[in-house]
């Protein structure tokens, strides 16, 4: 019974292991991805375009 309870243990430490990689892998990803963006100039992730247009828009309204 003893082996079993060790081996049960020894499987979850790895499946958490694993879990933690995991999302070290993710937040990478992301941290990448809004690098990348930023190089790009665009450091809020939005179409810069599109939001100069919803600006104009909204000004346009204003003005009627």
């Amino acid at each position: 019974m003893r082996d079993t309870a060790s081996s049960t243990v020894l499987c979850q430490t790895r499946a958490e292991g694993k879990l933690d990689r995991a999302a070290e892998s993710a937040e990478l990803w992301q941290l990448r991805v809004r690098s990348d963006a930023a190089f790009a100039g665009n450091e809020d992730g939005h179409d810069d375009d599109a939001d100069a247009d919803a600006d104009a828009a909204r000004s346009n309204d204003g003005a009627t």
